[in-house]
């Protein structure tokens, strides 16, 4: 995510404590570029899929994939949490 990405600070501090019971698990990569894919994930609580089949984009920035600024802020919402 680009440097400055202002997400409030009240949900700063709600994103910064990962929790065991909510995690993402990869079903699918489609390459659109060498340097950005379509990712197809399932959001799972307490390991049952609350959202299956849901999509994103991942970035290469520096050697890394990364989520993309836009599908962070686009799963965020869903919680209430805007991006500016």
């Amino acid at each position: 995510m680009r440097p400055g990405l202002r997400v409030s600070p009240a949900s700063v501090a709600a994103l910064s404590k990962p929790t065991k019971q909510n995690t993402a698990k990869v079903s699918d990569v489609a390459f659109e570029s060498e340097t950005r894919a379509l990712v197809t994930y399932d959001i799972l609580l307490n390991g049952t899929p609350a959202m299956s089949g849901s999509q994103g984009v991942s970035v290469l920035v520096d050697g890394k994939w990364l989520v993309s600024e836009e599908s962070f802020c686009a799963l965020v919402a869903l919680g209430g949490v805007t991006c500016e």
